[in-house]
């Protein structure tokens, strides 16, 4: 898959931030390499453009009273209260009679999960 945009570098404002920002982007994709087109770029240069290479600095609003983050850190939080018991259900207690694979790596990515949202609270408080 080719991107043709820029890509954001989300809360983070490092190279390093950037870097984890576009490898996160990739994990979710699938992605397994990320590379540049080093021949054939005057055929590329036909059908895509070169943008314009400006930056304009904003000032980020204050997100520690944001409605929004309020609502998205909300509904995280109900989602995790509902799918965690029954993901306990399914693996632990197994009430249902089917059996899971891969029991630990699903807690990893629960607990991944809880990790992130902190994160992503911390980060928006930050700034």
């Amino acid at each position: 898959m080719g991107m043709t945009a820029s890509l954001g570098a989300g809360v983070l404002l490092t190279e390093d931030g950037g870097m984890k920002t576009i490898y996160e982007l990739m994990a979710n994709l699938g992605a397994t390499v990320l590379a540049s087109v080093r021949q054939h770029g005057d055929i590329l240069a036909l059908y895509v453009p070169k943008p314009d290479d400006f930056t304009k600095k904003v000032d980020r609003p204050q997100l520690q009273n944001s409605p929004f983050l309020a609502a998205l850190i909300t509904i995280m939080e109900r989602i995790q209260r509902d799918v965690e018991p029954q993901l306990k259900k399914l693996t632990v207690d197994n009430e249902t009679g089917y059996k899971l694979t891969k029991v630990p790596d699903l807690f990893t990515r629960l607990e991944l999960s809880n990790t992130l949202t902190t994160m992503a609270v911390n980060v928006d408080q930050q700034f």
